[in-house]
């Protein structure tokens, strides 16, 4: 598997970045479209995968011809929520995730995005055979949130955004807002979904759907080209994710690199 991992400090904190580039990339003299992608321990390895199963991700790489560069997330804590959350978590969310109310969560997402566009970006373009102008992100979950708050940020910079069960109603007012607020255009390709099965905390399915439907439905006001899925029996899981994310791929690039 052709993977090149990497360490960087990333807020403070030492992680893994890895990079997979398609078989084509060695034989080919073309530039590649680069896809981001959160929680980098479960997107190639299962034995690295929290719950032993990965997204596979290298096989979407393949089929549409793009580069991912996946970076791990932060173990420690809350820091996973910490940095994939652009604001901080209120008290009746606190309480769904069974966290202590005294506890202060999020709101370093901009941060983080910062980093992934204004200094990992510049250097794998300037590392790789990169087509700078289409740049992807895509992430699960709380991810899945980050990502669409990066387009919104960065669309200048981010063409193709996938969420994946985006946990919109951590913030669902805000993040409904912001994306109202984005300029995204006719060029701009989202990828939203939700499993029908979905349970986080103490939310359950219905209300899990009912957050992300409202989320996809502004999206879908938006000039962006967006795709919204739902999922039959899809769980909150790797697993889940990795069985619809080649599809979610091929939806964003549309054959990959030119």
């Amino acid at each position: 598997m052709p993977i090149e991992t990497h360490e960087q400090t990333v807020l403070g904190k030492r992680r893994q970045i890895s990079i997979y580039t398609p078989d084509s990339y060695k034989s080919s003299i073309r530039r590649y479209p680069v896809l981001y992608m959160h929680d980098g321990q479960n997107i190639f390895d299962d034995k690295r995968a929290f719950y032993g199963k990965s997204w596979r991700a290298s096989q979407a790489a393949e089929r549409a011809d793009v580069i991912i560069a996946a970076v791990d997330c932060n173990t420690e804590g809350t820091g996973r929520l910490d940095e994939y959350s652009m604001w901080e978590l209120q008290a009746d969310v606190k309480q769904k995730l069974a966290l202590d109310p005294s506890l202060r969560a999020g709101g370093q997402g901009t941060a983080y995005i910062r980093y992934l566009m204004e200094e990992l970006k510049p250097a794998i373009d300037q590392e790789w055979r990169t087509d700078p102008d289409r740049t992807g992100m895509a992430g699960s979950s709380a991810g899945g949130n980050c990502t669409l708050s990066a387009v919104c940020l960065y669309p200048h910079l981010i063409r193709y955004a996938a969420a994946l069960s985006p946990a919109c109603w951590l913030f669902q007012d805000k993040l409904e807002q912001q994306i109202k607020d984005a300029a995204l255009a006719p060029q701009h390709r989202i990828y939203i979904d939700t499993g029908t099965d979905e349970h986080v905390g103490s939310v359950g399915p219905k209300a899990y759907m009912e957050s992300v439907f409202s989320a996809a439905n502004v999206l879908q006001r938006t000039k962006a080209d967006t795709h919204f899925h739902v999922q039959e029996n899809g769980m909150h899981e790797e697993a889940s994710w990795g069985e619809r994310f080649s599809e979610a791929v091929m939806y964003l690039f549309e054959g990959g690199s030119r």
